[in-house]
């Protein structure tokens, strides 16, 4: 059967569980070799994205969870398969959670070694996409809903973030250079930069 996604506003009651899909998300990064990119808690270190950033950006009305009515059966939805099973205040399966918006993002304004392609000065942004792992094709859906809000969609991740990098380019996105996120405040502040454009 095809997985039905849909996309909604994030509440602040959803939080507890939106903060259990990060933490999934972080276990996942460095078990693929990506440890910094959002950090791991420990003394001294910060993880990302913050309560506090997630807290203003379900305020701002940016931050969005990907629902659905399907997902992998009870016995293999656990720590063995890395998913985190969780659902929403309404009682929905949560498959993802992502920030976006419309309009200029200042940490998109420096690009070096290489550049945005022509035509993709107004765009909207996706960042913090993270997949609870309940079910395939949450982040491609994600990003799909995003394009169609704006037609040109502005993605960044850590360079050593190869299950993403290698999602973006199998869904069209093309590497435009490298930029800093200042926001994250551990030291590893280089990110990849990736554009996706619909030809209207």
């Amino acid at each position: 059967m095809e997985n039905k996604f849909k996309v909604k506003s994030a509440a602040l009651t959803d939080l507890p569980q939106i903060l259990a899909v990060y933490e999934r998300a972080r276990r996942f990064m460095k078990a693929n070799g990506n440890e910094s990119q959002w950090g791991l808690p420990s003394p001294g270190k910060s993880v990302w994205p913050s309560e506090e950033a997630l807290v203003q950006r379900i305020n701002d009305g940016t931050l969005y969870l990907c629902v659905t009515d399907a997902c992998l059966p009870t016995e293999a939805c656990g720590a063995e398969q890395d998913a985190v099973c969780v659902t929403d205040t309404a009682g929905e399966k949560i498959a993802a959670v992502f920030g976006h918006a419309i309009g200029d993002d200042p940490v998109y304004r420096t690009i070096f070694d290489g550049s945005w392609p022509e035509g993709s000065e107004h765009y909207g942004t996706i960042h913090m996409i993270a997949s609870s792992n309940i079910v395939h094709g949450a982040a491609s859906y994600c990003f799909d809903w995003a394009l169609k809000q704006c037609n040109v969609l502005r993605i960044d991740t850590h360079p050593n973030n190869k299950p993403m990098r290698s999602l973006l380019e199998k869904c069209g996105f093309t590497y435009c250079g490298k930029i800093i996120f200042e926001d994250v405040q551990n030291e590893d502040k280089l990110r990849v930069a990736f554009c996706k454009m619909i030809n209207i």
